[in-house]
């Protein structure tokens, strides 16, 4: 391994009952859990070093810690690139100095997604079609062998999702199902903007009132991405594992 990455973070105080962080004044460090392997996909290697961009975002107000996150600098130039905007600072041969390609302002779409896989099914929906909406999702999953307990699953994370749309996105969205690495992936296109690239990742309290379907989403599918800007809307990829 020829040198390692490294955030500066801030870690939130744990609530009454959990895992307590130590006393003030000690250092907290951590080591991160990089995405080595072949067994994982390009999507989910892509989302990885999403989330690692977005841990600077989800501790940015608590109390100072510090995780290394080690990569193997003998990669793909291009794929060390894409790492380094996720981390803050550098450490190679025992110094740490400041990462001139972190971006600190890196938009939702800093993973672009991958192009659908054809053939793909696709279905407009406004008002009154969720019934239509899960009747598509349910045939294309019927083709793939999917079925029981994820199938409801899956129909009741792309209600949330296409009731989103309704409601925020314009009145409508477009949905899309394919096959792709053993997983049903369906997508959702809308018109609205998601601003914060934090929704649907914390867990919500129990006095919240709304703000819970996509985190919903995300313990119903096995990978869920987002991506949204101003310009060209939201889209929302929820990924489910097939049977065998």
């Amino acid at each position: 391994m020829g040198g390692a990455d490294g955030h500066r973070h801030r870690l939130r105080p744990r609530r009454p009952g959990g895992p307590q962080h130590p006393p003030a004044r000690r250092p907290v460090r951590g080591v991160g859990e990089s995405a080595w392997g072949d067994a994982r996909s390009r999507v989910e290697v892509e989302e990885l070093r999403y989330h690692e961009w977005l841990l600077n975002k989800a501790f940015a107000d608590g109390p100072a810690w510090w995780l290394l996150c080690p990569y193997d600098v003998a990669g793909e130039s291009a794929a060390l690139k894409q790492m380094a905007r996720c981390h803050p600072e550098l450490r190679t041969d025992g110094r740490t100095t400041p990462c001139a390609d972190y971006d600190p302002q890196a938009p939702f779409d800093f993973a672009p997604l991958t192009r659908p896989c054809d053939p793909y099914e696709e279905f407009v929906y406004t008002r009154g079609d969720l019934a239509a909406l899960r009747e598509k999702i349910g045939a294309c999953a019927e083709q793939l062998g999917l079925h029981g307990r994820r199938l409801r699953e899956l129909h009741l994370a792309a209600t949330e999702v296409a009731s989103n749309s309704i409601r925020y996105g314009g009145g409508r969205g477009v949905l899309r199902t394919w096959g792709e690495d053993r997983r049903l992936v369906c997508e959702f296109r809308d018109a609205g903007y998601i601003a914060d690239p934090l929704a649907g990742r914390s867990k919500p309290t129990s006095t919240q009132i709304g703000g819970r379907g996509l985190w919903l989403v995300h313990q119903l599918c096995d990978l869920v991405e987002i991506r949204s800007t101003p310009d060209t809307g939201t889209v929302i990829r929820l990924h489910t594992d097939l049977p065998g």
